[in-house]
Parts: structure tokens; sequence; C-alpha cells
């Protein structure tokens, strides 16, 4: 486990990419202060002094966050969450023991366009858990086959498909 202490970064004003791929990060208060230019951000997160979405408030640049890990959608499950900039438009969570994305568990990014689900094992998406995302494009996931609910149409061989705005279909 590695610490992120908010001096961890200083100096560091003009970086746009960030890739922690050193395990699970304990997260500190104002760890990442000090990169208003990212915008894009990986990492595997231990959220248990600092929510993730506490952490990424002052990111006010991020369009892309790569969770990595995480057994649950849980970015909008906290009262940090109205926080969360609204330049994030693209969010990804891989590599995780994640099987249901729960009803509200993404209100509170109104702004996404593009959800990612790989390396999974997501079998259920529980009605109403893209409520609110009026402006989501695009939900990628290599579990396509084993998806059981679904507020989606057109599901193609890769397991790409474009969300039918205000319908609720079910998969078979």
């Amino acid at each position: 486990m590695v610490t992120a202490f908010a001096q961890s970064f200083v100096g560091l004003t003009q970086l746009e990419n960030l890739e922690l791929d050193v395990g699970p990060i304990l997260l500190q208060a104002h760890s990442f202060d000090s990169l208003p230019s990212l915008k894009f951000f990986k990492i595997k997160v231990i959220e248990t002094f600092q929510y993730l979405s506490q952490v990424l408030a002052p990111l006010s640049n991020l369009k892309t966050i790569e969770i990595v890990g995480n057994r649950s959608v849980g970015i909008c499950q906290n009262k940090f969450s109205s926080k969360i900039p609204h330049s994030l438009t693209d969010i990804r969570y891989t590599n995780s023991p994640l099987t249901e994305l729960q009803a509200n568990s993404m209100t509170c990014i109104p702004q996404l366009e593009k959800f990612t689900i790989t390396n999974t094992q997501l079998s259920t998406i529980q009605a109403g858990a893209f409520k609110s995302m009026d402006n989501l494009k695009y939900m990628i996931s290599d579990n396509a086959s084993r998806l059981k609910k679904s507020y989606s149409c057109d599901w193609s061989e890769y397991g790409y498909f474009e969300l039918c705005k205000k319908q609720n279909k079910t998969l078979n």
C-alpha cells in the first residue's frame, strides 16, 4: 500500500496524465491539489480516510479517470460527490470483482459521456443506474453476454452500445 500525501506532487503543475500503477493508494486530504492541469488519472484507491470524490474536487481539468480494483461503483455515494469536477466526461472501472451496477450509481456525474467497465464480473445493471445521464453516449463492457438487466440497446459483438435515451429495455 502506498500513501499519497498532500506534498507528493508539488511542482507538477503542467502534468496532464498520471497513472499510479503501484498498487492500492491510501488517499490523504489534498493529495492531488497541486495537479491543476491533470486530464487523465488512473488509480487503485483505498478510501479509508478520504473518499475519491473528495480528492478529485480540485482537479478542474480532469476529463478521464480509470479506477482499478473497486468492488463497487460508489463514486456518487458520499457527501463529497457533488464536488466532482464538471470537466469529467469519461469514467473507467477496470480489473475488479464488481458484479452489479446499482441504481443511482452515476447521478452525481450528469455530464458523463463515456462509461467503461472491463475485466470485471459485471452481470447486472439495476434499473435507474443511469438516471439523469442524458449526456451518456457510450458504455463499454466486455461482459455483454453476462448482463441480465440493462438500460441499453443495440449491443455489438464487442460489447459496445449506444444508450437509448429515456427507454428502459431488458437484455435476455
